[in-house]
This record gives C-alpha cells, structure tokens and sequence, in this order.
C-alpha cells in the first residue's frame, strides 16, 4: 500500500502517501508547498511489485535468516506512526556498545 499510495511533486521533489496520515497532502493530489498536481512514478503498481516481491524472496529474505541465526538482526516494525519507528531506531543505535 505505501509503494501504491506513494506520490511526488515533481517541482519541490517532496514525497507524499496517501496510505500514511504523517504523509498525506492537505489537499488530495496536490503539494502542499508548490501547489501543483503530485505525480505517480511509472514503476509503482502492482506488477513492479510483484516482482521486487521475488528478487527480495530469493536474495534477500536468505541474508535475513543468515544474520537471524546469528543474532546480528534487529527487527523494526514500519507500519508503526513515523516517530514511533524513529525512536525504536534510536533505541537499538543506542543501545550499542561503541566500537
């Protein structure tokens, strides 16, 4: 949905979501800045993510089982509000130890 929903003011370049309220246009369709119709970019639709889907499937889920087993992976879940999802970074860049 966020990959669907994704849109660009192709003045400002500012990116915008119709599937996340942090993200959304005040006015559907239009920047809030420059004030001119978003764009969609020609590679977001369902085929093209079907197929990112496989590449990701076959190269790298088996990278994140690697570092799973090995206890070197932090899981984040971005569905959370944006700020939410900052700060759980923020706590696992913090919660390193320093090389």
């Amino acid at each position: 949905q966020r990959i669907l929903g994704r849109m660009q003011c192709p003045k400002c370049k500012k990116i915008y979501n119709n599937a996340s309220l942090d993200l959304k246009p005040i006015q559907d369709g239009i920047c809030d800045t420059c004030h001119i119709s978003l764009v969609k970019r020609e590679d977001d639709n369902e085929q093209t993510i079907r197929n990112r889907f496989k590449e990701y499937l076959k190269h790298t889920k088996p990278l994140i089982n690697y570092y799973e087993d090995k206890h070197l992976l932090y899981h984040v879940d971005g569905r959370q509000d944006m700020k939410e999802v900052f700060k759980a970074i923020e706590g696992i860049i913090g919660s390193e130890p320093n090389d």
